[in-house]
């Protein structure tokens, strides 16, 4: 029986090779498009999980609720958290903490910039990051040992073996030697940790002070803990506690001012509060946003695949009479049809891959990943599970329609078909509905996206190349500005040359002091060449500048924003300091306007701009990815020949740092980067509509097929009664128009409500313009008008004789 249903089915998609054809394509490139979402969302939620102990692995939190400022929470925490937790609670086996820092390694004669990973001994039996070479079971634990990266083993020393070599790190301004003790396989791009070079943690007293080790006020490393085989994370919960009342944190921080969390290592990626470049953390509405888009695009093909077999069932009705007639049951059509429905979808399928496989670069480069195609057990049955949704909800109903029909009344004509008319409008309305919320999301997108693209930032980013010297040392990162900008002044290609510890497009650091009244104030920080302000375009609102005229301003002379002067509710700025009595002697002697040092995701925060922190620095007591060092240069070029300049540059910087690679970034890019989320999701959405509308054309095609069909004699009559072409066509059109005006007007409010949450996630958005929907809405009206007049046109135009003998 099986085969002789494949059999009739295949048969009846050979006969009716254009409405077979449309639905093919229209459910593989559904599928395709929900094969390479969920070739996404399975990496998405794959983050982590290779590790064997994941399932009782933590990373610990810092959460921050001081006095005037809203809660924040990091990943940094204090050096002296790791060991005291585990002096706290047997239920801790392993804690290990880990800090990246980017300096530079030299081979010879070659230097390379690298990220150097500090990280306790506990490493490898916490992480299950797999070893390729190894001097001995731990080679972490020789303080003059160091573990690559395969892909940095071979950057750096060429084809393995490589236990055994040697290579020089700059270490706060001075080199060391280490022996690669181990190399390890590439972390999976699942992965939260990445590293280059791993470094036992005890080196690291070479680049931090000593006391930094016992204070819970200055916050770095990141924390993680593996619980012991059976602990529960009650038993956690205790040891913080007790941590909290050993240490007296009320007296610390205030009662409730500052507390840990902690996180599975599974839930980094997707689910952190607490977004961190390092941990390339990730949204999880963007997954969720993506799936719902592939769910949307499943339902137009299914709708469009149930619009075209109603509207073929004028041509299928005297073969259900006969099969009636023969003494074929309802359930046997009704299988029939539904196996039909399958086989097409399970044909689509192939079809589907293909186009996945053509598309899968276009999405990778718009996703930022690089996934690939492979049937494993996961995508097998997600494609299973397609096709059995796809297949039974878009053949069902046109099943149960089709084998109801009398087999007397249609083989005498009489029979309707098509189904009920209120659920042919439904279908129409479904479908527009959900083309024109698509098209309503990808034009809200693109104009958010142009707006951060473009809005002015509070400084000038175009033409400005940085250039990161990786030196730990403020000697020789003021050494080489000053030799740097000197030799590059002299070219006409270069405008202006200046250097900051944090640069734009970046990580800005943040540094915390106790205020003279018990409170804890924490506002961001950046240590400037005086010559910023130029470089950047930079605009003060009053006050003055660093001049050489004023070299005391270099010391005890400070830069607010404007939010700064808002925060601390200041009248008259100029003249205020800090208010912090262990803070040496300082001033605000100018107030720069505000400019968004972030990105435009999060509002201007509180800023403070100094040459040297000297004066300040007694009184910090909390620093957060802030070094005080001017290693990153940043070059205005005048962009009348910016290849050549850049050639003049690089000879530039090998003059003047031999030792150190010359890695050259336009500023425009790095902030780019910022919004890559956004230029993914809103690429997608882009072609997602795109897809969608050409699906419901696909659709309305079936529909004005089936309704030309039905009122061809109609037609005949009109034209005898004098009916003209234009009046036909404006009939045939007037009941599609109307039922699309309703799906867009229907689609409206949905999407108002979805573009203003998702607008929230942003402090600078555009204001949602009525004009955009609008335009939606005649876009789909035009483009079923031109559907129907094409289909119409031969049935107004032909000799009505031809119409009265139809049927």
């Amino acid at each position: 029986m099986f085969r002789n249903i494949i059999t009739i089915a295949l048969r009846v998609l050979w006969r009716q090779k254009l409405y077979a054809g449309i639905n093919l394509l229209g459910l593989s490139v559904a599928i395709a498009l929900s094969l390479l979402v969920a070739l996404f969302v399975v990496e998405e939620y794959s983050y982590d999980r290779f590790h064997t102990n994941a399932d009782r692995l933590y990373l610990l939190n810092q959460h921050e609720n001081p006095p005037d400022r809203d809660e924040f929470g990091s990943t940094s925490t204090p050096f002296v958290l790791g060991p005291s937790l585990a002096e706290q609670s047997a239920a801790v086996e392993h804690v290990v903490r880990l800090t990246d820092w980017n300096t530079q390694a030299r081979v010879g004669t070659e230097a390379f910039d690298v990220k150097l990973t500090y990280v306790d001994d506990s490493f490898f039996d916490v992480f299950s990051f797999e070893l390729l070479e190894s001097a001995s079971a731990n080679p972490l634990q020789n303080l003059s040992g160091v573990v690559l990266s395969e892909s940095v083993a071979e950057r750096l020393l060429g084809t393995g073996p490589w236990v055994g070599d040697t290579v020089l790190l700059e270490l706060d301004g001075e080199e060391a030697e280490f022996t690669v003790t181990g190399v390890t396989v590439d972390p999976p791009a699942t992965s939260s940790i990445d590293y280059q070079i791993l470094v036992p943690f005890d080196v690291i007293h070479r680049i931090a002070q000593a006391d930094w080790m016992t204070m819970w006020m200055i916050v770095w490393p990141k924390t993680y803990v593996l619980l012991q085989e059976g602990a529960s994370t009650a038993q956690l919960d205790q040891a913080l506690q007790a941590m909290y009342e050993a240490n007296d944190f009320a007296g610390m921080f205030g009662e409730g001012g500052l507390w840990y969390e902690y996180l599975p290592i599974t839930d980094i990626h997707l689910h952190s509060q607490f977004a961190s470049p390092e941990l390339g953390t990730s949204s999880p509405v963007y997954s969720r946003i993506l799936l719902g888009i592939a769910l949307l695009i499943l339902i137009v093909a299914s709708v469009n695949y149930t619009s075209l077999a109603l509207g073929r069932s004028v041509t299928r009705s005297k073969e259900v009479g006969l099969r009636k007639v023969m003494g074929a049951a309802g359930s046997q059509l009704r299988r029939q049809f539904l196996s039909e429905s399958l086989l097409l979808a399970a044909l689509a399928v192939p079809v589907a891959w293909v186009l996945a496989e053509l598309a899968l670069p276009w999405f990778n480069n718009v996703a930022g990943r690089e996934l690939m195609l492979s049937l494993d057990p996961l995508i097998g049955g997600i494609l299973l599970a397609l096709v059995l949704l796809i297949g039974i909800s878009s053949g069902l109903y046109p099943a149960v329609v089709l084998a109801r029909y009398n087999p007397h009344r249609v083989l005498k004509g009489q029979a309707s078909v098509g189904g009920g008319s209120r659920f042919i409008r439904g279908l129409v309305v479904l479908q527009y509905s959900l083309a024109a919320l698509l098209l309503i999301g990808t034009i809200l997108m693109g104009q958010q996206l142009q707006f951060l693209l473009n809005r002015d930032l509070g400084y000038q980013g175009e033409q400005v190349v940085n250039l990161s010297s990786s030196t730990r040392s403020r000697d020789v990162a003021a050494d080489l500005l000053e030799r740097f900008r000197a030799r590059a002044l002299q070219e006409p290609g270069v405008l202006q040359v200046s250097a900051v510890s944090n640069t734009f497009g970046g990580v800005w650091g943040q540094v915390g002091f106790d205020t003279d009244d018990g409170q804890f104030m924490q506002v961001y920080a950046n240590s400037i060449d005086p010559d910023l302000f130029e470089t950047m375009d930079l605009q003060l609102v009053a006050g003055r500048e660093y001049s050489q005229d004023r070299p005391g301003d270099f010391v005890s002379g400070i830069i607010v924003n404007e939010a700064m002067v808002r925060f601390m509710g200041w009248d008259d700025p100029l003249g205020q300091r800090l208010p912090c009595s262990e803070m040496d002697a300082h001033e605000v002697i100018g107030v720069v306007q505000d400019f968004n040092f972030q990105s435009l995701h999060n509002e201007v925060e509180p800023l403070v701009l100094f040459v040297e922190h000297t004066a300040l620095a007694p009184g910090i007591n909390d620093v957060v990815n802030y070094s005080g060092v001017r290693n990153e240069l940043l070059v205005r070029l005048d962009g009348s020949d910016i290849a050549g300049t850049m050639r003049t540059l690089e000879g530039i910087w090998h003059q003047v740092a031999p030792e150190m690679p010359f890695a050259p970034e336009f500023l425009e890019s790095r902030l780019n980067a910022y919004y890559q989320n956004e230029r993914t999701l809103s690429g997608v959405v882009r072609v997602a509509s795109g897809l969608t509308v050409l699906i419901a054309a696909m659709g309305l095609f079936g529909l004005v097929s089936l309704a030309v069909a039905r009122r061809t004699k109609e037609i005949g009559v009109r034209k005898v009664l004098g009916a003209t072409v234009p009046q036909i066509l404006t009939l045939m059109a007037r009941e599609f128009s109307i039922l699309i005006l309703v799906a867009t007007l229907l689609a409206w409010p949905l999407g108002w409500f979805a573009a203003q949450r998702w607008l929230e996630g942003f402090a600078y958005r555009i204001d949602l313009n009525p004009l955009v929907f609008v335009v939606v809405t005649l876009s789909l009206l035009v483009m079923s008008w031109l559907t129907i007049v094409l289909l119409s046109l031969r049935t107004a135009t032909r000799n009505p004789a031809h119409a009265l003998r139809y049927e």
